[in-house]
C-alpha cells in the first residue's frame, strides 16, 4: 500500500512539474530510478509528451485566436506574424496557411488596385494634354501609365497612335522640304517618320532618299575639299588638315584629299623638327622634346626625330629637369555600346513651354550632324540638350528615339 501511494505522489508531481517545467520530470524520474519501475518510467515519459503537447496546443490556439482576432481588424502585419509563427510550429493547423494567403492576396489586390488608379490618373492627364496639342508632353504621361500598371493596353495603343500620327506629319513634312529644295531636311523628317512608323517606308521613298544622301555627301565632300584648299592657300595647315581628314573620313580613297593631307603633314613635322633643332640649341630641352614628338606624330624623319626625342629625355634627366607633362592624346571614338534606356518616364512629364527654342534648335541640328557621322552618343548628347530646353518639339522626341534606335541597330552588328 505504501508502494502505491508513492508511485501516485510521484505520478502527480510528474504533471505539476509537467505544466510548469517539463523537463524537471526527467531529472525526478532520475532521482528516484530505484524505486520506480520500468513501467512507472515509461507511464512518467508519456505523461511529459502529452504534457508538452498540451501546452504546444495551446500555444497555438492562442496565436491562432489572436490572429483571427487581428485579421477581422484588419491588422495585417500582426496577423501575418503570429501565422508565420503558427506554421513554423505545425504547417498543418488548422486554417492558418489559407488565412496567411487571403491576407496576401488582399494586400497585393489592394497594391494593384491602387496602381491601376494611379495609371488611370496619368492617362487621363496624358489625354489632356494631347487635346491640348502637346503630343510628347502626352506621351510622357502615358509612359508613366505603363511604368504604374504594365498590362494597360490603352496607354500603350495611345502612345502607338501618337507616335503614328507624328511620324505622318514629319513624313509631309519632308515633302515640303523636298519642294523648297531644302534636301537635308528633307531627308532627317523621312528619317525620323520611318524610324516611328515603318509602314510609311517604301520602295519610291528609299530611291529618293538615297538619291539625295548621295547628292549630299558629294556636296559635303566638295565644301570640305574647297575649305581644306583655302585654308592651306591662306597658310592655315591645322586647320587645312583637320578638313582633309574629315573629307577621308568620308571618302578614305578621295585622291585630292589623300594627296593634300600627305603634303600637308609633312611640312607640319618639317617645321616641327626645325623648331625642336632651335629649342634644343637654346637648351630648351622640354620645349624641344614636344615639337621632336610632334615632328615624329606627323611622320617626318622618323628616325631622326626618335633620335632627338632621346637625346632631349638624356639631356633633361643630366640637368635633372622633370619630364614635361605630356599633351593628351586625341581620344579614339569610343566603340559602339547599347544606348542607354530612355528615362523619359522616371523625369516625369516635361514643361508644356519651351524654355529656349532657338538653342534647342541648335541642340538639334547637331544632332542630326552627330547621327550622320554615326556618333551616337554626341547624338543623345545633344539632342537630350535640345529636349530639356524645348520638350513640346516633336521633331528633337522623334531624332532623340531614331538615334536611340539607330545606336541599338549599329551596337547589334558589332
Amino acid at each position: 500500500m505504501k508502494i502505491k501511494l508513492l508511485i501516485v505522489g510521484v505520478f502527480c508531481s510528474a504533471w505539476v512539474l509537467a505544466a510548469s517545467d517539463p523537463d524537471a520530470v526527467i531529472k525526478t524520474m532520475s532521482k528516484d530510478g530505484n524505486h520506480i519501475s520500468n513501467t512507472d518510467k515509461d507511464l512518467f515519459k508519456s505523461s511529459v509528451r502529452s504534457a508538452k503537447s498540451s501546452i504546444a496546443l495551446d500555444m497555438l490556439d492562442s496565436f491562432y485566436m489572436d490572429a483571427v482576432d487581428f485579421q477581422n481588424h484588419r491588422r495585417y502585419d500582426d496577423a501575418l506574424e503570429l501565422y508565420e509563427k503558427i506554421l513554423s510550429i505545425d504547417p498543418t493547423y488548422k486554417d492558418a496557411s489559407s488565412r496567411r494567403d487571403a491576407i496576401l492576396k488582399t494586400r497585393a489586390d489592394a497594391e494593384s488596385n491602387t496602381q491601376q488608379r494611379a495609371a488611370q490618373d496619368y492617362i487621363r492627364q496624358g489625354d489632356a494634354s494631347r487635346s491640348k496639342g502637346l503630343s510628347v508632353q502626352a506621351i510622357a504621361y502615358w509612359k508613366q501609365a505603363l511604368e504604374k500598371d504594365p498590362t494597360n493596353t490603352a496607354a500603350r495603343k495611345r502612345i502607338d497612335d501618337t507616335n503614328k500620327a507624328m511620324a505622318r506629319r514629319q513624313f509631309e513634312a519632308g515633302y515640303i522640304h523636298y519642294k523648297h529644295n531644302e534636301m537635308e531636311d528633307a531627308l532627317d523628317s523621312w528619317q525620323n517618320a520611318i524610324a516611328f512608323d515603318p509602314s510609311l517606308k517604301n520602295r519610291g521613298l528609299l530611291l529618293l532618299m538615297s538619291k539625295i544622301e548621295l547628292n549630299l555627301r558629294r556636296e559635303q565632300l566638295t565644301r570640305l575639299a574647297n575649305q581644306g584648299y583655302d585654308q592651306y592657300q591662306a597658310g592655315d595647315l591645322a586647320s587645312a588638315l583637320k578638313s582633309y581628314d574629315e573629307v577621308l573620313d568620308i571618302q578614305p580613297r578621295h585622291d585630292e584629299a589623300r594627296q593634300m593631307s600627305a603634303k600637308i603633314k609633312n611640312q607640319l613635322g618639317k617645321i616641327e623638327f626645325k623648331a625642336a633643332q632651335s629649342a634644343a640649341a637654346d637648351k630648351h630641352y622640354d620645349v624641344a622634346l614636344d615639337h621632336y614628338q610632334a615632328s615624329l606624330g606627323f611622320g617626318w624623319e622618323p628616325v631622326k626625330s626618335q633620335t632627338g626625342i632621346q637625346d632631349m629625355k638624356h639631356q633633361m634627366e643630366l640637368a635633372k629637369l622633370p619630364p614635361p607633362t605630356p599633351k593628351p592624346k586625341a581620344q579614339p571614338k569610343p566603340k559602339v555600346t547599347a544606348p542607354p534606356p530612355d528615362n523619359g518616364p522616371e523625369q516625369g512629364p516635361p514643361p508644356a513651354v519651351a524654355i529656349d527654342p532657338k538653342a534647342a534648335k541648335d541642340h538639334y541640328r547637331a544632332g542630326l550632324q552627330a547621327i550622320r557621322g554615326k556618333d551616337y552618343q554626341r547624338a543623345l548628347a545633344e539632342l537630350d540638350q535640345a529636349r530639356q530646353l524645348d520638350a513640346t518639339d516633336e521633331r528633337i522626341y522623334m531624332a532623340y528615339q531614331r538615334a536611340r534606335q539607330e545606336w541599338a541597330a549599329a551596337s547589334n552588328t558589332q
